[in-house]
């Protein structure tokens, strides 16, 4: 619990430690104020009650323990408005401060994800990135931060009605370690059982059930045209099944202790009425003694209670914390300037690169000059290297072997990602956004360039689709653009390149969905382009587009054709 502690602590940063510490003791002034107005309603309803207590508190002012009056009614009332009013605006701000310290975390995660590395984009799965960004943080600060909060206040309560219990009698107290001592002990050990087999198991059938589920919703037309399913559903249902079956486990656990320690409470009750009754004094001890022993054991039982639930929960939780403070601790690279200048020129020198050491290499002794101006076209089969290649270049990948110059100069793939300011990429599988035509072309959910948005619509394209549609540019693309089709999805990408002020271009088989009409159009602008000074590089397997290119380099052979059409590219 010591070292949860800590990573808790290191995980927070100052500010939020100082304002969690606040929130503890606003809580536990609330939990106090709970207790004495608990005091105060007994006094009121023995007030009008006609108790003869009440003549003992002689020293409180008449208009407050006149029975005839509604002062002392009316004057509780409010003070009990308030005090409820002040207990709701600290849960308010417990609540607040649980999803800001949330939010903040996923927000530092996402960057970190944002900011990794392509090879963790390409071989991790994506229910894994969405547990580090979401879930971990969300059940760290509900389950283990805002347990320790509510753990604090426990303790201190139960410090405090102890130390009220041995000042009123000592013999009481010794009584209720007894009798609440065992259960305690009991509870605490099937507790800690049950958590070390939940927390075994939650982390990863989780993790495993989130990714099931996200296969099924994808596979939704393989699973009809396949007629599968029954295959899809089972594989979730079993995993969803064995996560429900953890997860109950450790909830259903959680009110065993005070059930425990109520039997024990009473069997305490019965304790002291048997020894009155054995001794024949059967007055005493005291309607007082009784009274105080319920009160004790009630207020103790639920804090106990609550204690060894949060102590279960933070510990089945534990397993969030890890992955919080190695990402805390990870110091993120160190962000190059973007280069502003524009990109004249690129080199591949003696680049080779395999995907791992057993694997045979994707490119060998790859050399290759670009200037600007010039209309690169790449063909080659499948698995030789064509995407790999502008992976390197956009410094998403780092060579085996050779170097990537950048006009002119030397460059690692830090460097490289300098200069991602004016470059466009369109990918071969395009990335589409669940929200509308506009922010999907943008990206930018506040301004744009309506003169620029009307030129790259009209050259991909789309403008047709904005006036077909009474949203127009504000039309809505469901998630991964499955309400438009395959050509409309690669025009919006080839937008969105188009709408950014970029000296190179990247195109990875961008036409594939496209009519011939539509495909031409397009090279017939991007070869303007390069004459206005861009650089354009299109991976296709058309020659038909390969025939609007300068130079063209086949992957299979490492040849370059029309390499002097007009000295823009060399095959070193």
């Amino acid at each position: 619990m010591k070292q949860i502690i800590r990573n808790t602590i290191l995980i927070l940063t100052p500010a939020e430690r100082k304002k969690g510490m606040v929130l503890v003791l606003l809580n536990l002034v609330v939990s106090i104020l709970d207790v004495g107005f608990l005091a105060g309603l007994l006094f009121v309803v023995q007030l009008y009650s006609g108790a003869p207590a009440i003549s003992r508190l002689s020293f409180l002012p008449s208009w407050l323990t006149d029975p005839t009056s509604l002062w002392p009614i009316g004057g509780f009332f409010l003070l009990f408005a308030v005090k409820n009013l002040a207990s709701f605006l600290v849960f308010k701000a417990q609540c607040q401060f649980r999803y800001q310290v949330f939010l903040r975390i996923s927000d530092h995660n996402l960057l970190q994800y944002l900011e990794g590395s392509y090879s963790d984009y390409v071989h991790i799965d994506s229910s894994t990135h969405f547990a580090e960004v979401n879930l971990q943080p969300s059940e760290f600060c509900q389950h283990v931060m805002e347990g320790l909060q509510q753990s604090i206040a426990e303790w201190t309560l139960i410090g405090l009605t102890t130390i009220a219990i041995l000042l009123f009698n000592a013999k009481l107290f010794f009584l209720l370690l007894v009798v609440l001592f065992p259960p305690i002990i009991i509870a605490a050990w099937f507790t800690r059982k049950k958590i070390l087999s939940a927390k075994a198991n939650i982390a990863d059938t989780r993790d495993m059930g989130w990714q099931r589920l996200e296969e099924s919703i994808g596979g939704f037309v393989e699973s009809n045209l396949y007629d599968k399913k029954e295959f899809f559903m089972g594989r979730y249902h079993r995993s969803q099944l064995t996560l429900n079956r953890h997860l109950s486990n450790l909830h259903s656990m959680q009110g065993a202790p005070t059930r425990l320690a109520e039997v024990f409470a009473v069997f305490g009750l019965l304790t002291l009425i048997a020894i009155d009754h054995l001794t024949g004094a059967r007055q005493g001890t005291g309607v007082v003694t009784l009274g105080a022993f319920l009160a004790a054991a009630y207020k103790i039982i639920p804090g106990v209670a609550r204690i060894l639930n949060l102590n279960g929960q933070i510990r089945a939780y534990a397993y969030t914390i890890d992955p919080l403070v190695r990402k805390r601790k990870k110091k993120m690279a160190p962000q190059r300037d973007a280069d502003t200048g524009k990109i004249a020129s690129i080199t591949l020198r003696d680049i080779s690169f395999r995907y791992g050491k057993d694997q045979p290499p994707v490119l060998e002794h790859l050399n290759l000059h670009i200037d600007s101006g010039c209309f690169l076209g790449i063909s080659g089969n499948s698995g030789r290297g064509k995407t790999t290649l502008l992976n390197i270049l956009l410094g998403f990948l780092t060579p085996e072997k050779g170097e990537v110059l950048i006009n002119g100069r030397a460059t690692d793939h830090r460097d490289r990602k300098s200069y991602w300011a004016p470059i466009s990429y369109v990918k071969q599988q395009p990335f589409i956004l669940h929200d509308t035509l506009l922010t999907n072309i943008t990206l930018d959910e506040e301004y744009y360039n309506e003169e620029k948005l009307d030129e790259v619509l009209a050259v991909s394209g789309l403008d047709t689709m904005v006036k077909r549609s009474q949203s127009g540019i504000r039309t809505r693309i469901a998630e991964n653009g499955k309400n438009i089709s395959g050509g409309q999805r690669q025009r919006i990408t080839i937008a969105r390149a188009l709408y950014k002020e970029a000296d190179v271009f990247i195109l990875d088989e961008p036409f594939s969905e496209l009519d011939e009409a539509s495909e031409q159009r397009l090279l017939h602008h991007f070869r303007q382009l390069t004459r206005d000074g861009k650089i354009v590089i299109l991976i296709t397997h058309n020659q038909k587009s390969l025939a609007f290119c300068d130079s063209v380099i086949s992957l299979e052979d490492k040849a370059v054709s029309d390499p002097s059409a007009r000295n823009h590219t060399s095959f070193l």
